[in-house]
């Protein structure tokens, strides 16, 4: 293959604008969904953790270990926003432009050498695409998981992480003793 051949094969000039633009466009709407969808699984996130804290302080009141207002005292109970947080979720986001990064390489790939005309497909960054609506199906999880519906959910999950974390740190006889405690207050034992 020659050096001209090579560059009639390259040549830009016959790409469509109306191809560029539209890959351009469906990229842009990509990394622009996944950001978004990060940033509404934080936010549903932190609207679970102030709703726990206001049941806690709830209990609080109730049981007199806490005074004061219910809103003040459910802010004294609500974790606070931290940069482990934030990091937590930059760090989500970076990974998943990571992979819509080599993604886009393999779009672009099959965008250049046209294997969507063999297909008789517009040429759109299909990988790319598909790899957006998965990362934005599994922050859509995490909202519906972090929803009130599933608080109940949230919380048996919780205990039984605590309950892993326990059985590997302690021993039977402690283990049995916590669940008898927590038995005779009323607590259900787990």
């Amino acid at each position: 293959m020659t050096n001209l051949e090579i560059h009639r094969y390259l040549d830009f000039s016959v790409f469509g604008k109306g191809e560029l633009t539209l890959a351009g466009v469906v990229m842009l709407l990509c990394w622009v969904g996944i950001l978004v969808a990060c940033i509404v699984d934080t936010r549903s996130a932190i609207k679970r953790d102030k709703r726990f804290a206001r049941v806690q302080a709830e209990k609080a009141i109730e049981e007199g270990t806490a005074t004061g207002d219910l809103d003040e005292v459910a802010k004294r109970f609500s974790p606070r926003i931290n940069s482990w947080g934030l990091g937590e979720l930059f760090g989500k986001v970076g990974w998943y432009y990571g992979f819509l990064i080599i993604a886009a390489f393999a779009d672009l790939i099959l965008l250049f050498i046209d294997v969507w005309k063999l297909f008789h497909l517009p040429e759109v960054p299909y990988f790319s695409a598909g790899m957006a609506m998965a990362f934005i199906a599994r922050e859509a999880l995490s909202v519906w998981e972090n929803s009130p519906k599933n608080d109940r959910y949230n919380v048996i999950k919780s205990l039984r992480r605590l309950k892993g974390a326990c059985s590997y740190l302690m021993s039977d006889e402690e283990m049995k003793q916590i669940r008898k405690e927590l038995n005779d207050i009323g607590g259900s034992g787990f």
